[in-house]
Parts: structure tokens; sequence; C-alpha cells
């Protein structure tokens, strides 16, 4: 059977849109009002989550914007949007404003314009992007998967504690997962089309929301070959031309929303891209694990030392790096990084793969109990234990009581979903639209993987809602598994004979979405 044949049968007839798309399982959707109850009650169970811990952390005091709230990146994008306001310039006082991308600034720039300098006016806005994300999501695989993965993987998404901690925090993951999932809605659309009439416009919005996730965080600028890449493969044939017009209209639309950024850039620096974070990243968040295990040094003595002997390479050349902008220094940063990866392939791959790992199973114990006031006992940086049984041993002799009760709590849930998810990417195929599953599946890979060896949960959030519609998926087989076990017959796409699901299908009334 061919990778995108139609494999089962729709909840609904099939209307000119979705023509040539696989249909989902056979079963009757709730009524629309039912539906639209369940969607409000995630949206508010979404909400109660995050107030509730907003009001536990408090943001508003002082003490705890000085002492929790605005510290590391969070204190950086305060700065830079007070900055904004006073001088319409992006750049802090010995910096160039070449590091941070410009729309999450603006975004917190924007609320104290109107509000005046307080971040905790920023986190209300953050848990309500987050309740809209769950909304998304919802109406996102409603269409296109079924009612009930669609409801379950909203829930996940409400309880995610990543999501709920970070809501609550001045970093941009959340603006940019929120940014990610409704440009994924918009691709969607397209898909539901059939990449069609109809799907242009859908393909255009997506391309407009994924530049703004880039200029939120740049992890997310290649993602134009990847949409191109997968039009190919979908519309391989006698469509390639439509799949070459219409990647061009996502990566048209894409570039002209960065477009006006790079021109500063270019203007001011010479450089055509969009900050120097990845060079940066490449060396310290890359190269940094596996020289601390190499060389038997804490991180921040590595980044030290991988910093300065990037600058002696810089005068070793003839330049200043006191006085080279950060785009002369993002050249060295990335030249010093690939060498160190070819030199050391193995140990590179090694530590990469343990900094996925540390990503997927990482916690974050640690802000949770200092913003739900409760001390933590000391640092713990996981990269400093590459190997994961003396990492969790470790943990274990580190943490507090607090955090480790909490670190139960958040490992279930990642348990239960990554549970869910092991079974979902094997049974989702047989059942759904494999056009879409394609999707899901390469774009949450290609978030994940281009993390690299961070190793924090945050950097894969915009990942997350993607990936949660396989572990939901996962958990419906399992469910239709034992009742058909019950019923004494191996479970399919349904509980009807393949020939009868059309007549089925033409039966159930037209009105079902939301």
């Amino acid at each position: 059977m061919r990778l995108f044949d139609t494999v089962s049968a729709s909840s609904r007839p099939v209307r000119r849109r979705d023509a040539g798309l696989p249909p989902v399982c056979p079963r009757r959707s709730p009524p629309v009002r039912t539906a639209r109850l369940y969607l409000a009650g995630i949206f508010g169970l979404a909400l109660v989550i995050r107030l509730a811990f907003f009001l536990a952390a408090e943001p508003w005091d002082l003490s705890v914007q000085q002492h929790l709230l605005l510290r590391y990146d969070p204190k950086e994008y305060h700065a830079l949007a007070v900055d904004l306001l006073h001088s319409g310039t992006l750049g802090l006082e010995g910096e160039d404003g070449t590091l941070r991308t410009p729309l999450y600034p603006l975004f917190v720039a924007a609320h104290y314009a109107v509000f005046g300098p307080r971040p905790w006016i920023v986190l209300l806005t953050q848990i309500l992007l987050d309740g809209a994300s769950c909304v998304l999501l919802f109406l996102l695989l409603r269409r296109l998967l079924e009612f009930r993965v669609a409801a379950l993987a909203t829930l996940l998404l409400a309880l995610n504690p990543t999501f709920i901690f970070h809501a609550n925090t001045l970093y941009s993951d959340n603006l940019c997962a929120f940014l990610c999932l409704a440009g994924g809605y918009a691709l969607a659309r397209a898909i539901q089309y059939d990449f069609a009439r109809g799907a242009g416009p859908a393909l255009l919005a997506a391309g407009v929301l994924f530049g703004l996730a880039a200029l939120t965080k740049p992890v997310v600028q290649y993602l134009p070959a990847l949409v191109v890449l997968y039009l190919v493969i979908v519309l391989r044939g006698r469509r390639f031309r439509r799949a070459l017009g219409l990647g061009a209209v996502f990566s048209v639309a894409f570039m002209a929303t960065l477009s006006p950024w790079l021109a500063r850039n270019y203007a001011q620096f010479s450089a055509v891209s969009l900050s120097t974070s990845g060079a940066l990243n490449l060396l310290i968040l890359y190269v940094n694990p596996m020289e601390m295990d190499r060389r038997d040094l804490p991180y921040r003595a590595v980044e030290t030392a991988l910093l300065r002997e990037a600058d002696s390479l810089m005068i070793r050349d003839g330049l200043d790096p006191e006085r080279a902008h950060g785009f002369q220094k993002a050249r060295y940063w990335k030249w010093l990084a690939r060498d160190y990866m070819a030199r050391y392939p193995a140990a590179f791959v090694t530590h990469y793969a343990a900094g996925i790992f540390r990503s997927f199973f990482n916690p974050g114990t640690r802000g949770y109990a200092e913003m739900l006031g409760s001390a933590a006992r000391q640092g713990f940086d996981m990269r400093s234990y590459p190997h994961p049984g003396e990492l969790f041993k470790q943990w274990l002799m580190t943490k507090s009581n607090t955090e480790i009760a909490l670190g139960g709590l958040i490992g279930t849930y990642l348990m239960v979903v990554y549970s869910g998810l092991a079974v979902g990417l094997f049974t989702a195929w047989k059942r759904y639209r494999r056009p879409f599953l394609v999707f899901c599946l390469a774009l949450a890979a290609y978030l994940i993987l281009i993390t690299g060896t961070a190793g924090q949960a945050r950097f894969m959030m915009p990942a997350m809602p993607f990936y949660l519609a396989f572990s939901a998926a996962g958990f419906v087989w399992l469910r239709d598994r034992r009742r058909s076990a019950r019923r004494g017959h191996s479970p399919g796409a349904g509980d009807l004979p393949p020939v009868e699901w059309t007549a089925l299908a033409a039966r159930i009334e037209e009105k079902e979405t939301i």
C-alpha cells in the first residue's frame, strides 16, 4: 500500500476539500454543543491551573521579580523591552543587538507601553496564549484525526508541566510554541484541502506565522526547506509542479516576514542573518558538553575557555574582539564549533544523543520549587552527567524532598505521555490521515533535533503539541483494542467491515465540526 493511500473511513461525508485524504475512523462525533462545552472546559482548566501557579508564585512582588523572575534570559528581555521604549533600538549597553531576535522584546515592550514595566502583566497574556494553544490543538486534531484524539491531546497539553511553568516566566518559548501551533493549524488546512483550491491562502498564512515564530526563536528559520520537501513527497508525480508552487508561496511569505529584520542586519552589519544565537549556541550548547567530559572541567570554565579560543582566532586574523560586532564573532564561533565536531565526532554524537535524552526527561524541578517558595538545596547541572544511570543517582542525592516530590509528579506525566507516544507512533498510521501524521512527525522531529545537546525541556515546547497527537492516538488505540477484545474480535479502523464504511459515512450528518 502506498504511503498516502486511503486506509480508513471518515466520520463525516467526504467533501470536495477532503478529496484524496485518508479519512479517520468511522465513529460518530459528539454533538456540536458537547464538543464546544468540552473545549470551553479544557480552556478553563488550562487557565485555572496556570493562574493557580501564578498566584502561588506572586510575580507582582518586587522581591520575587528581582530574585526569581528577572534572571538569566528574562532579565535581558526585560531590559531590551525597557530600552525599546526609551530609545527605539534593540540593544543593551555593551551589546549591538545581534544576539536577540526582535519579536519577544517587542511583545514585552507592548505590554510595558500600556501598563508600565510590570512583567507580571506579560505573564497573564502568556497564560491566555496557553489557553488559546489548547483551542488550536483541539481544532487542528479534530478536523484531521478524530474527536477522541483531539480531546485527549488537548487535555495533555493543558496539564503539561513545562507549559504551565514557562507561561509564568519571561521566556520566549510560550509565544514561539503558540505561533508554531498556529502555523501548523494553517498548514493543516492546506492538507485538509488536499493542497488544491484554497490551499494557497492557507500556506501563505502558515508562512507568515512560522516567520513570526522564527523572529521569536531563530531555530525555526530552516523550516521552509522541510515544508518544501514535505510538499514534494506528498504531491509527488503529476503534481510536482503544484508542490513547487505551494512551496514557493510558503517560502515567499516566510521570507517576507523576516525581511525587515534581515534588512536591518544587512544595513548595520552587512550580514544576511537573523541573529548570532545559532553560532553561539553551536559552541556553548553543542560543543561545551563534550569538552566538559574531555577536559574534566565544569560547564562555565569550559565555556570561558572556548570563547577565549575564538577570540584568539579573531586576533590572529587582525580583528579586535572588543570592537568586532556580533556577526563577525559568530563566524569564528561557528568555525571553532565545527572544528571540534570534526575532530571528535564520536564524542559529539554521544553527547548530542545524551542532550536529546535530557530534553525529554528533564523535570526542571528547581525552577518549580523556587517559584513556589521552596528553596532548592543546590544547583544541579544535568550536562555534567552524560550517562542516564549516574544522572538519576546524582539527581536523587542532590535534590530536596520538595523537588523529589515535584519530580515524581512531573515524571509520572512524562511516563504517561511517552507510553502513549510509543504506541501511537506504530498504530496511528493505519487509522488516520497519513499526510497529516507525516507533517506532525516531521515538524516535531525537526524542532526536537535542532535543540541539540541543550538538554532543557523548554526548547522542545514548540514540538510538544505535535507529538501529543501521537500520544493521544496511542491511548485511543489501546482503548479500542481493549473494547474489541471484550467483544471477541481484533481492533481495526472501526467495528464495521470495510464495505460498509462509505455507506455509514454518508448517513452521518454533515454539521459536526466546531
